[in-house]
């Protein structure tokens, strides 16, 4: 009930969702993002090599199995910010972390900014596995 008051979704945790794990051949890369509803609540497009592959969703987590290869993991953001994207190069069977974070007041070189700017962070698993625990579970977010 009191989630519902907060505009949060209850979709299950991860941990309770039962999900497989990626196909032979494929790799899986997880999305998340911590609940901050007084950073933004925006919903940016997450991307691999600039084709839409996700929603970013406040307080969610999600994820996409790819064929191995090298990606470049963007998002929407109306800011920018110094190495704001990243590039992950994947193998079959990897498991990788990727956390969209929101940055929406910040100072660069004496300049005050104040807009929704979102940036990509890849996390060890061990910090990611303690980070996701809390999140709702999205399935096909896209």
């Amino acid at each position: 009930m009191l989630a519902s008051c907060q505009g949060r979704v209850t979709e299950p945790a991860l941990a309770s969702a039962g999900v497989a794990p990626p196909a032979p051949g494929l790799a899986r890369i997880y999305f998340y993002r911590d609940w901050e509803p007084y950073e933004s609540l925006s919903r940016p497009l997450i991307y691999l090599n600039d084709a839409a592959a996700d929603v970013s969703e406040p307080g969610g987590i999600s994820f996409r199995d790819v064929p191995a290869g090298e990606y470049h993991v963007s998002v929407d953001t109306d800011g920018t910010y110094p190495h704001q994207f990243k590039g992950l190069v994947l193998r079959a069977g990897d498991i990788r972390y990727v956390k969209i974070e929101s940055l929406r007041n910040w100072t660069h070189r004496g300049k005050a900014w104040e807009r929704d700017t979102f940036v990509v962070e890849l996390v060890p698993e061990r910090q990611a596995q303690s980070e996701i625990a809390d999140k709702r579970y999205i399935p096909g977010a896209s």
